[in-house]
């Protein structure tokens, strides 16, 4: 039951194709031994309206750099940060395996 588990996790996650989603949830009831996970597993090979739904939660899939802390310098406390100083702060690059933060101006303080 532990790898149809996994087939069912990978069925609900599979949002795009129903094809694909049914595909997942036959190789799920191939490999359960309790009629429990059997009985999961056939639900949702139902399609169910709209309004038998109890909630729903949107998956967001973010790119690499859409989750990558954003760092930029600053000088003083950032309560105290004006417009200016935030639009005169330098560019940060990341560069090499690591990302290693570089910067083109000597002694700045760095806030992510």
């Amino acid at each position: 039951d532990c790898l149809a588990y996994k087939y069912w996790r990978d069925a609900v996650e599979e949002t795009r194709s129903p094809e694909k989603r049914a595909e997942i949830v036959n190789k799920g009831l191939e490999r359960a031994t309790s009629e429990k996970a059997r009985e999961t597993l056939e639900d949702l090979l139902v399609e169910k309206d709209e309004s038998e739904v109890k909630g729903k939660i949107s998956i967001v899939e973010l790119d690499e750099d859409e989750f990558e802390s954003c760092l930029f310098s600053v000088c003083g406390g950032f309560r105290d940060l004006t417009t200016k100083e935030l639009k005169d702060a330098s560019v940060t690059n990341r560069s090499g395996p690591f990302g290693i933060l570089t910067s083109k101006k000597e002694g700045e303080r760095w806030v992510s």
